[in-house]
């Protein structure tokens, strides 16, 4: 048996939520003078596809609301309008785990952990 889907439903509806995201999205850029231009080199994207974040026409993924929540400094829940609170306190690890993020530079990782590990092996190779 074969499944046929017409166009009409195979065409993705906006949402609300969807519209949601998007209006806070750009209500946020534009409170932090952000330019969609900006937005967009920033998340490497063309400008073309961030106007249609911002307008609810193009879903974005989770990896992209992560990075977009981190330029606008805020969080997915405050933009997912989840949370009436644009930022939350950093606890320490939220605060690690963040400038973790921030190292764009994949061999400076690799050597940061090995000097975590190193330090966190409960100082066995440290004489003080």
């Amino acid at each position: 048996m074969s499944v046929s889907l017409s166009k009409e439903k195979m065409q993705r509806q906006v949402q609300v939520e969807d519209l949601v995201l998007a209006g806070n999205i750009k209500a946020l850029r534009e409170k932090q003078n952000y330019t969609q231009q900006d937005m967009s080199k920033a998340l490497g994207v063309s400008f073309l596809q961030f106007q249609k974040y911002e307008n609810g026409k193009n879903r974005i993924s989770a990896s992209r609301l992560m990075e977009i929540s981190r330029l606008l400094n805020t969080t997915p829940n405050f933009l997912l309008g989840w949370s009436l609170e644009a930022t939350e306190p950093e606890n320490s690890n939220q605060k690690v785990i963040s400038l973790w993020r921030n190292i764009r530079s994949k061999r400076l990782q690799r050597i940061l952990a090995l000097l975590m590990k190193e330090v966190f092996s409960n100082g066995k190779s440290f004489s003080q």
